[in-house]
C-alpha cells in the first residue's frame, strides 16, 4: 500500500538539567551526603500574556531573598542575570545554576508596566 505514512516517535517535552548542574549535585552528594540548592524564595507558575512569557510569582516566602529584594506576588519574572525566563521551569533552572550567597539581578514586570530590575542574594533551599 505504500504511502508516506508517519512512523512512531514522540515529540517529547523534555526538561533538561544542564550537565554541569547534575555534576555539581553528584559531587556534593558524594562528598557531603547532601546537595545544596540556591533559593530565591518564590513559588511561580508559567504565564504567557501574549506580549511576554515569564514566571508569575504566586507566593513569596517570608524572610526570603525575594522578599528582601522587593519581589511581590503577581510580579512576572522575565530574566535572571540577563538570561531570559519564559516559564516557571526556566526560572528554576536559572536559580539552580547559581550558588547560595550569589547575588543575582532579577528582571520583572509589575502590573503590566515596564520591566524593572532588583538584586537578590540567594540562600540555601
Amino acid at each position: 500500500m505504500g504511502g508516506s505514512g508517519t512512523t512512531g516517535g514522540s515529540i517529547g517535552l523534555g526538561f533538561a538539567i544542564p550537565i554541569d548542574t547534575a555534576r555539581d549535585i553528584a559531587e556534593q552528594l558524594i562528598s557531603t551526603g547532601t546537595a545544596v540548592h540556591a533559593s530565591l524564595g518564590v513559588q511561580a507558575r508559567s504565564v504567557t500574556d501574549g506580549a511576554r512569557d515569564g514566571a508569575l510569582v504566586v507566593n513569596v516566602e517570608p524572610g526570603s531573598p525575594a522578599e528582601a529584594a522587593g519581589i511581590e506576588e503577581q510580579d512576572v519574572i522575565i530574566a535572571v542575570d540577563g538570561t531570559p525566563v519564559g516559564s516557571s521551569e526556566e526560572l528554576q533552572v536559572a536559580v539552580d545554576s547559581k550558588s547560595p550567597g550569589d547575588t543575582v539581578t532579577v528582571e520583572l514586570v509589575r502590573d503590566g508596566g515596564s520591566s524593572t530590575e532588583v538584586q537578590a542574594t540567594l540562600t540555601t533551599a
